[in-house]
């Protein structure tokens, strides 16, 4: 009797360190994915979102800051032809760093808009391993702010501050203002509403709907076990329920990889945000599938809040 004890003891134990390490597993492929070169993200702009390549050859200044995690991050720093009060930090999507900024710079420079395009923790030209979709890299934008105050402050103006961002960088936007109630604004392109629907949505690709039951709880546990980030703290269809900030939605009709609803039910959730949907536009493509319309959009918006 007791050695058929130890016996299920032990399969239980085997059991669940497989368990565990599944979910270790699952884990480590989102925190810490193969990285995008800059020639990869580059090529794939000019391909899918008809990126003139001259673009890359902007002038720009290079910043750093070291987060509380002792990684030193950097960011490039571009500045209009004529320098106003406006400061936009644009945050890039998971495993697609400063590139992905480039089609909107002519768009926001010629607004006045000085743009800080962070390389967030692990990507790019920044330190780390891990990408946490969203909830390490909105802290670290909220320092960033800091230095675009500094900047201001040697030229001798009071900054006008807002925020942009597409896919996860679209969710960092919006934790950032959810957080920073005197930001003047946000944009979020295609955000997903919240860490657990995306990595549920992940697993159920992968594995089916069954599994994602079985693997989804493991996977967050490993998640902060590897990381120490939190998957139920980034939701920002819950944080916009405070929402303040004016801010505006954008999502592509067809996309498919983080579907449109998920825009639609933040919105839903806060009456700071204003959202708009773009026919036939994939993830991430909604500027480059209507770029009059999109131009349109953030030029009016932007007209009504005064910039």
């Amino acid at each position: 009797m007791e050695y058929g004890i130890l016996i299920v003891l032990s399969l239980l134990v085997i059991v669940g360190c497989i368990y565990l390490l599944v979910g270790l597993v699952v884990a480590k492929q989102a925190l810490d994915p193969i990285r995008r070169t800059t020639e990869q993200i580059l090529q794939q702009e000019i391909q899918e979102n008809k990126l003139d390549p001259i673009l890359q050859d902007l002038p720009y200044e290079t910043l750093e800051l070291e987060n509380d995690r002792q990684q030193v991050l950097k960011a490039r720093l571009y500045r209009p032809q004529n320098p106003t009060e406006k400061y936009l930090i644009y945050n890039h999507g998971y495993n697609y760093p400063w590139p992905s900024a480039l089609k909107y710079l002519p768009m926001l420079l010629i607004r006045g808009f000085t743009v800080l395009v962070p390389d967030h923790t692990g990507e790019g030209e920044s330190q780390g391993k891990w990408i946490t979709f969203g909830y390490y890299e909105h802290r670290d934008s909220i320092v960033w702010l800091s230095k675009l105050r500094e900047d201001a402050a040697t030229r001798g103006v009071t900054p006008r501050l807002g925020v942009m961002g597409e896919s996860m960088g679209a969710v960092t936007a919006l934790l950032m203002a959810c957080e920073n109630p005197q930001l003047e604004f946000c944009v979020a392109d295609c955000p997903f509403s919240s860490w657990e629907e995306i990595l549920k949505l992940r697993i159920t690709e992968r594995a089916g709907q069954r599994w994602c039951a079985i693997l989804y709880p493991v996977t967050k546990l490993a998640i902060r076990l590897l990381s120490g980030a939190q998957v139920e703290q980034v939701s920002p269809k819950e944080a916009c329920k405070t929402l303040e900030v004016p801010t505006v939605l954008i999502h592509g009709e067809a996309d498919t990889y983080v579907p449109c609803a998920m825009s639609q039910a933040i919105a839903k959730n806060s009456r700071a945000c204003r959202f708009y949907l773009i026919p036939e536009a994939k993830h991430a493509q909604a500027y480059s599938t209507a770029p009059d319309v999109y131009r349109d959009i953030l030029y009016s918006f932007w007209d009504t809040i005064g910039l």
